[in-house]
């Protein structure tokens, strides 16, 4: 499967290996695709975006709601350097004008009076950012580092047009416990079956260099190496804020009940 139907155009030409074929072929509503380090996840994220802001399934104009399609990553700085800059890397041929301030805008070739066919980039740091809008999709790139609030205001800016949303990202080893983050909740554990959940490790990226895996492997702990290079939702990093926090890092004390008792955290949460 190459996606090349505007290849003549197209100056990046994209060939997904078996893993991202499947998400791209998924037509689910929720759909995460979560990789280790350097795993494709935000070039496919980038080509589901591509594919269903050109294709627009299902969609009937009304004269006054554009197609809207919407961009999120945690910081400006990111959408900038990372996920709009992919986007619009492989859209080129699609781009029928395009600015950056004072917002990020790009109004498809498609996009004619009465019938607006657009994208929107948004940082994800203000959650509110995205409120009033009517979205038919909405990718969220390096969603583990975005809020569960974000998360929610997104489902509901798609609510309108049974729209759907795309979040690509890795575990990294910036949590201490990857199950409490809001992904693992509502797609690795979905009760809902429009929610899927892809995930693969860097070594399944062919275009990645497999000495690169090996070196990693070798000049890492086993534990930040799963947590980088693959997905392993029981990782526990050691390099995070606070290593493991069990019965062995408490120390047995006396102490005057009726007194009052304080406790304190200092472990970053």
């Amino acid at each position: 499967m190459m996606l090349n139907w505007w290849s003549s155009l197209a100056t990046q030409i994209f060939r997904p290996f078996n893993k991202q074929k499947d998400f791209l072929l998924d037509k689910s509503r929720f759909l995460g695709a979560f990789a280790g380090k350097r795993g494709g996840k935000t070039e496919v994220g980038a080509i589901k975006s591509i594919m269903t802001q050109e294709q627009k399934e299902g969609y009937t104009p009304n004269g006054i709601d554009p197609f809207l399609g919407v961009i999120i990553a945690p910081t400006n700085d990111m959408l900038t350097r990372l996920s709009w800059k992919k986007f619009c890397a492989y859209a080129k041929p699609f781009i029928k004008s395009q600015k950056e301030s004072p917002f990020k805008l790009i109004e498809w070739y498609d996009s004619v009076s009465g019938n607006e066919s657009l994208v929107y980039g948004i940082s994800g740091d203000r959650p509110e950012r995205v409120e009033g809008l009517k979205a038919n999709w909405i990718w969220i790139d390096e969603v583990f580092q975005c809020s569960e609030q974000l998360f929610l205001e997104c489902i509901a800016r798609v609510a309108d047009t049974q729209g759907k949303i795309f979040c690509t990202g890795s575990l990294g080893v910036q949590h201490i416990n990857p199950k409490n983050h809001w992904a693992y909740k509502y797609f690795k554990m979905a009760n809902d079956n429009e929610f899927k959940c892809y995930e693969w490790k860097t070594i399944d990226n062919p275009h990645f260099p497999k000495s690169e895996i090996e070196r990693n492997k070798n000049l890492l702990d086993a534990r930040t190496f799963r947590a980088m290079f693959e997905i392993d939702w029981d990782t526990q990093p050691l390099h995070a804020v606070y290593d493991e926090f069990n019965d062995d890092n408490i120390i047995n004390c006396k102490y005057n009940p009726n007194l009052p008792v304080h406790c304190s955290i200092d472990w970053g949460w």
